[in-house]
């Protein structure tokens, strides 16, 4: 009897492995390596551009007044004093560093089957279209791009490197709620 349940267990767990396997190779071949262009955005980078700051900055000294003779001061000493104040004005520059938002590249959110994908791209890819995954290399990725940007939202992402010949994924593998978005 127990040697009858051992078979009949055996037999289950083939059916059971036989059937997973049916099943996974008919999604295989159901899932398109297709992917569609959900949006492109431009990749705003923060850096730090050198920028010059100046101001005006007046000075004044006391100085022999030129005009100032022994009689004048004598006579006249408000209109010929000894000594006389002297301003200067001179321009103060100094380089200081300001955050600035340049463009670097594209980020490119994708369908691939069930999921949405990002990547960091130079060149746009038309939006709205479906392409092979493989020509989304046309787009020259950026390979091993490990800044942080700023999406359209204001929101920080981290750009990943990817293994050498892929294409690189931002926030990636979140699922698509709908085929159409």
């Amino acid at each position: 009897m127990a040697a009858t349940k051992v078979v009949i267990g055996a037999i289950v767990v083939v059916i059971g492995a036989g059937a997973a396997l049916y099943y996974l190779k008919n999604i295989r071949e159901n899932q398109s390596e297709n992917i569609r262009i959900l949006t492109v955005t431009p990749n705003m980078v923060s850096t730090q551009v050198p920028s010059r700051e100046c101001h005006q900055v007046t000075t004044s000294k006391k100085v022999k007044n030129k005009n100032s003779n022994f009689f004048n001061r004598m006579f006249d000493s408000k209109k010929h004093p000894e000594y006389v104040t002297v301003n200067n004005n001179q321009e103060v520059c100094k380089t200081v560093m300001q955050e600035s938002q340049i463009q670097s590249g594209y980020l490119v959110r994708y369908q691939f089957n069930d999921f949405i994908e990002s990547t960091l791209v130079q060149v746009a890819p038309p939006l709205n279209t479906e392409m092979p995954l493989a020509d989304l290399q046309k787009y020259q990725p950026i390979l091993g791009n490990n800044q942080s940007s700023v999406n359209g939202d204001g929101e920080a992402t981290a750009a990943s490197a990817p293994i050498a010949g892929s294409v690189s994924t931002v926030n990636s593998s979140a699922p698509a709620t709908s085929g159409n978005q």
